[in-house]
């Protein structure tokens, strides 16, 4: 193997490293936003409630 293919070689490898590294990360924040958007729907939920609590 010449050096340029060993060159090219560690960059790509490295390169995958750092796209799985972001995967990972994209899943965490994935399931973070997931659990906001539940804790919004709860806090929009009880708004409602308060407000027809009012109304009524």
């Amino acid at each position: 193997m010449t050096s340029h293919d060993e060159l090219l070689l560690k960059t790509l490898k490295t390169i995958q490293a750092k796209l799985n590294d972001t995967s990972k990360d994209l899943s965490e924040v994935k399931v973070d936003i997931r659990g906001l958007k539940g804790h919004v729907a709860a806090c929009i939920d009880r708004v409602e409630r308060r407000l027809d609590a009012k109304e009524g």
